[in-house]
Formats: structure tokens, C-alpha cells, sequence
């Protein structure tokens, strides 16, 4: 196994990524070449400019797998999800429309808020998403480990 990219906008015309098949192929072929084996594939969502529901994220994830297959590029690929710190998570969760960084559903991949660069407000919104979690899904906090975020 080579390396692992956690965060990438590989899937083609879903945010600010890459804007076509061909561009993402090439893309993807460049990260194999730097020893990228696996990557994990995350659109914005809720940020404001792009929401990118779950089911349509995993149907471009195999889409995508499936042009890479063709394209002999050995890439592969998983889906999730940019999930921008804001209100609209803990709906998006309850609605199960978030995608984790991993199967056990323990990590979000989440961006923080960059309009307010106040880490303050940025821990109320991470604790407010923690307390749901851990109330909805009647775990310990001791289970819970850690967020992972992005800024």
C-alpha cells in the first residue's frame, strides 16, 4: 500500500475541484505517480456554495472507480465528504447524510469556519456536534475519539 490522500476534490464538477473527467484522470494518474495509492474523496458540503449529499457522492465515488478501472489508473478511491462547520450539520446528521473518514463512523472530515477566524466560535460548533453524536448515538465519550477538521 502506498500513501493515502484524506482529502481530495478528485470527483469531477461537484465543487471547486476538478471540472471534467479527463482533468481528474490526469489528476489521478499524477497522484499514483507520487506514490498515492488510496484516497478519500471530499466534496464541500454545506459551506454555502456546494452541498453534496451522501447517496450522490458514493454514486460519483463508484462512477469515478469505474473510469479509473477503465483508464488503468490503480487508484482507489473512497467516498466523504468537506463538511464546513455551520447549523446545517446536525440535521445532516440526523438525516444521515454525512459521510465519515472511516467505516466505524467516528471521524468527520470538517471545515472550519473561515468567515470567523474566532476559535472560540469554531469549538462551540465542534462541542454542539459532539453532544449530538454522543446523545443520538448512545455512546461514551470515551468512544468518541477525536474530530478530525480542516482549515
Amino acid at each position: 500500500m502506498g500513501l493515502i490522500d484524506l482529502h481530495c476534490h478528485l470527483l469531477p464538477g461537484l465543487d471547486d475541484g476538478s471540472s471534467s473527467m479527463e482533468t481528474s484522470l490526469k489528476l489521478a494518474q499524477e497522484a499514483v505517480a507520487d506514490g498515492v495509492s488510496h484516497c478519500l474523496l471530499t466534496p464541500h458540503h454545506l459551506n454555502g456554495h456546494y452541498v453534496n449529499h451522501k447517496q450522490d457522492v458514493i454514486k460519483a465515488t463508484v462512477a469515478f472507480q469505474k473510469a479509473l478501472e477503465e483508464a488503468q489508473i490503480p487508484l482507489t478511491v473512497f467516498p466523504g465528504q468537506e463538511v464546513r462547520v455551520s447549523d446545517r450539520v446536525l440535521p445532516a446528521l440526523e438525516a444521515d447524510d454525512l459521510l465519515y473518514v472511516d467505516e466505524e463512523g467516528r471521524y468527520l472530515l470538517l471545515e472550519m469556519l473561515h468567515k470567523y477566524k474566532d476559535v472560540h466560535l469554531n469549538l462551540l460548533a465542534i462541542q454542539a456536534i459532539y453532544v449530538f453524536y454522543v446523545q443520538t448515538h448512545y455512546v461514551q465519550a470515551m468512544e468518541f475519539h477525536t474530530l478530525m477538521f480542516h482549515d
